[in-house]
């Protein structure tokens, strides 16, 4: 058998619940593993020498199996389609691990009360919270990998970072999850605020947040407050609160009835943003 011998053709690409009882085998998950980050692809001979197998026709049964889902085969040899690298890549950083630490105290006081926040990870769920007020002041889901090769101490920063880079993507349109496109709706009714909902049109998963966390990557607003010596970039996420003041409000005189104004307060200076209903600049002023 050479080395471009397999089955007569790609798979056609399966459904979800196949797609995962594809990967219920050791073999094709160490043919995956051993295709991850490569360089070069790996002729056929060179992928199983590395699996381990003896048996030729045992394992080109399990890589015919993984062919055009998750692998492809080139003139060089076998390569991980992108499907193959997410899946791995959700392997790798232990979306399947239950991880549990012991809460961490964070120097920065609760932006409600005043009081103490302290850092929590519980089986794939980060959380920022007070002691005093016990209110939740970020939280979301994060995988394991996020912990690895990090020291203790730098946890809280390391899930900042990896929430702004999250709520980013879903600010701009994308979901986290399945990478389909989101929708916004807006949340008047909100006791404190107005929130914004962003909903996956493939998957369907719901995501709520203040319509505040928009205005992060808005150019305007991060000029403004550089100006003020505040890196938003640098600056925790739990320590954004006060620039943030909360009096989010329609617009009772604009032609869209759904258009919000956001302030943005630092050193006595106000940047006020007008926003549409979904969640897109339409001008700032200062005052």
């Amino acid at each position: 058998m050479d080395d471009r011998e397999t089955t007569d053709g790609p798979e056609p690409a399966p459904d979800v619940e196949d797609a995962f009882s594809l990967l219920a085998d050791e073999t094709r998950l160490s043919i995956l593993r051993e295709l991850y980050a490569r360089d070069e692809p790996l002729t056929f001979s060179e992928l199983r020498e590395r699996v381990g197998m003896r048996d030729s026709g045992q394992f080109n049964y399990h890589l015919g199996k993984l062919k055009g889902q998750f692998v492809e085969q080139t003139d060089g040899g076998y390569e991980l389609t992108m499907s193959g690298f997410r899946v791995l890549g959700a392997v790798f950083a232990g979306s399947y691990d239950e991880q549990t630490i012991d809460p961490i105290p964070i120097d920065d006081p609760c932006p409600l009360c005043s009081g103490g926040l302290e850092a929590i990870y519980d089986r794939d769920h980060f959380e920022i919270t007070c002691e005093d007020c016990e209110t939740n002041i970020v939280a979301y889901p994060a995988p394991p990998g996020i912990l690895r090769s990090r020291d203790r101490e730098e946890l809280p920063e390391v899930f900042s970072r990896y929430a702004r880079h999250i709520l980013g993507q879903i600010t701009d349109g994308f979901c986290p999850f399945c990478l389909g496109p989101t929708a916004v709706e807006l949340d008047v009714e909100k006791v404190e605020g107005i929130g914004a909902n962003h909903q996956c049109q493939h998957c369907g998963v719901d995501m709520t947040m203040s319509t505040g966390v928009s205005l992060l990557q808005v150019p305007d607003v991060v000029a403004f407050a550089r100006e003020h010596g505040v890196d938003l970039q640098d600056t925790p996420l739990w320590a954004l609160d006060p620039l943030f003041t909360g009096d989010e409000r329609l617009v009772e005189d604009a032609d869209d009835p759904a258009t919000i104004e956001i302030d943005v307060i630092i050193d006595d200076e106000t940047l006020t943003v007008r926003l549409d209903d979904q969640l897109t600049v339409l001008e700032t002023i200062r005052s």
